[in-house]
């Protein structure tokens, strides 16, 4: 199975970020919270894998900032293969991925160290704890 990622515009994003968000998660996110410059969708030739919403830093860094596997994709290694996509279609696109990830959410922690991603700091919001994690293509799997 060769998971299809597709980048979405943020026009054509913006009707579809509510329903991932509560579809992925169980919560409502609305959509105007996104100042993103596209979304990107993984997918088999059949269903929705999973998404995550971007912003580029610059032309050689680009920020995850919310993503999410779907039903059917949750807890099972398409999960883990859809992450792989996301990271082999920047991969060639940019130098740097940097993200933000939960200190509780031990999957996703497992998922970006497995991949490379360094943990390079720390942030409080809305009392959480989030680990910010740096990938650097000439340093992954290092």
């Amino acid at each position: 199975m060769i998971p299809i990622v597709e980048k979405i515009s943020v026009k054509d994003w913006e009707p579809m970020s509510e329903n991932a968000h509560l579809i992925a998660f169980g919560k409502k996110k609305p959509a105007h919270f996104d100042r993103i410059d596209f979304a990107l969708l993984v997918r088999t030739e059949k269903e929705l894998m999973g998404y995550v919403t971007c912003r580029e830093f610059d032309h050689e860094t680009i920020y995850w900032q919310f993503g999410g596997a779907f039903p059917g994709t949750q807890s099972t290694s398409l999960s883990w293969i859809g992450y792989q996509a996301f990271v082999e279609w920047c991969k060639p696109r940019y130098k740097r991925v940097t993200t933000l990830i939960e200190n509780k959410n031990t999957v996703m922690l497992k998922m970006a160290m497995k991949v490379g991603f360094r943990i390079v700091g720390m942030r409080n919001f809305q009392g959480s704890i989030l680990l910010e994690h740096l990938l650097e293509f000439s340093d992954a799997g290092a």
